[in-house]
Order: C-alpha cells, then structure tokens, then sequence
C-alpha cells in the first residue's frame, strides 16, 4: 500500500526551494533584459519612421523639383523692348535661417520669389514660385506656384499681376500649394560656361528702377541700347531679364525641412523657434538641379 503524501513520515527531511535572494536576482536580471530589448525595439521603430520620413520628403522634393524644371524648360523671352522675361527676388518680409553644419561652417538659407514668361504657340502664361511662411516672420513656409495665361497680344499685361503682388493685393486665383516646409527656394543665373552670371553692363544708366508701363508699374532697364540681363544692387538673388535676354542656364535649390521637425517647430514658442530650427541643419533635405534654358541667346 502505497503511503499517503500528507503523512509526516512519508515526506523528505529538506525540501529544496528559491531563496528569496535567488528570486530577486532572477528578477533583476529579466528586468534588464526587458529593457534592453525595449530600447532595442524603440530604436528600431525611430530608425523604420525617420527612414519613411525621409523617403516622404524625397519623394516630395523631387516632384517639386521635376514640377519646377517643366515649367523652366517652357522659359521664353517676349522680345519686346521694356517687357520683363523674368524676375527674381528676395522678398523685403523673407528671414534667411543660418544653420551650423559640422566643421563650424554656417549655412544661410534664403527665399526667394521667381517669375517667369512661357510660350506655346500663341499663348503666353506667367508661372511664378513665392513662399508663404508657416508663421509670422518664419524662415519657413509652404512652397506655391502661381499660373496665368494670356495670348500673345496681351502679354504685356502678364506682370501687371507682378506689381499686384509687390502690392501685396494679388488675387488668390491662380494659386496652388506646392510643398510644406521649405526652407530654402533660390533661382541663380549661370553663363554658359558655369559661372554665376554678373552684371553685363555698369554706370549709373544701367541701375534698376520702377517705371509706370500701361496700367502699372513693372521692373525696366534705363539703359538705352537693347535691354538684357540686370541685377538690383549687384546681388545674385535680384535680378530680372527684359527682352530677349535669359540666362543660359539657371541653378535651383530647394531645402526642405523634415514633417516632424516643421510640426515641433510650430508647436514652438517664437522666442525658442528660431534657436531650435538653426540646430536642425541635419533635417534638412537639399536639392540641386542645374536647368539649361534653350531660349537663350547662346
């Protein structure tokens, strides 16, 4: 007859168990582990979202970019003495944003507002790229670009919409958002052979002034023999082309600023804002394309 378990003499004389030591051991030591494989996992995750982060704003920038090389490649020069091909500029409200990159170099991106004459057939239409800022004196803001068509009788008339936007009364009709977070937006003018393009002629005939042409006032140059390529105040972000003169080539950049980074910076007070953007040199994405204008007298 087998022995009941609960009979006293039926147990052994020690019954092996985990001390309380060797519990709080095991404990800690699952407790690592668990945290390890967290700050693994949580890495893991930041690195999946930044890599799709970074393929948005990619992808983005490129279609931004391949929008605005369209539209440039359809670049044409009214030749007509006095009318304006295309215009650049760095709007009085725009606040270029310095960035450090490493070494303790120093990166100052711009914005600036480009218009531009297109032709097909006998039709004339104004494209033009300006950016709206995210908040009130903000280096960044949302890329748009704006679209008018005429024929080739009133195209004159196209940069009457220009004065309009100097004005700061251009209609909100033509208008389409591009691309949030643009932190950078420039239109440089190349020669044929690479060089930034300087001024072709000097003296005080050749400055840059603001003359009434038909029903309001449009960019000209003063100088008597043909029109062609000016700058105002010899700087390479103000310029602008009359006539049948265009640069052979022009340079666009475009920085965009991760979503992430644009959503904490709006959520930023204004006094801190500024501070944290220039820290954010790595979250910005450049593109650089050099686009040849075919119109152009070579």
């Amino acid at each position: 007859m087998c022995p009941l378990l609960n009979n006293p003499e039926s147990r052994p004389d020690h019954e092996e168990a985990f001390s309380l030591v060797e519990l709080l051991v095991a404990v800690s030591i699952t407790t690592v582990i668990i945290f390890a494989l967290y700050a693994i996992f949580d890495h893991t995750q930041k690195a999946f979202r930044g890599s799709i982060s970074q393929v948005d704003v990619m992808e983005s920038g490129r279609a931004a970019m391949d929008l605005i090389t369209r539209d440039l490649e359809q670049l044409s020069a009214s030749n007509e003495a006095n009318v304006t091909n295309l215009f650049a500029r760095v709007p009085a409200s725009a606040v270029p944003l310095s960035q450090l990159l490493p070494g303790d170099t120093i990166r100052t991106n711009q914005l600036q507002d480009f218009f531009f004459l297109s032709r097909i057939n006998n039709n004339w239409s104004l494209s033009g790229y300006s950016i709206v800022p995210a908040l009130t004196n903000s280096p960044v803001g949302t890329l748009n670009r704006f679209s008018a068509s005429t024929n080739s009788i009133q195209r004159k008339i196209l940069f009457d919409y220009i004065a309009m936007y100097f004005q700061g009364s251009l209609p909100t009709v033509g208008w389409a958002p591009v691309i949030d977070g643009v932190v950078h937006l420039t239109f440089l003018p190349y020669d044929g052979d690479g060089s930034l393009r300087s001024r072709t002629r000097s003296g005080p005939s050749d400055s840059q002034e603001v003359k009434p042409y038909e029903r309001s006032p449009v960019l000209m140059s003063r100088t008597i023999t043909a029109p062609g390529f000016v700058f105002d105040n010899r700087t390479a972000y103000r310029y602008f082309c009359v006539s049948n003169a265009l640069p052979p080539f022009i340079e666009v950049q475009l920085g965009i600023l991760e979503p992430q980074i644009l959503e904490q910076y709006k959520s930023m007070p204004s006094n801190v804002a500024s501070n944290f953007l220039a820290r954010q040199a790595g979250r910005v994405h450049l593109f650089r394309q050099r686009i040849a204008i075919h119109t152009a007298a070579r």
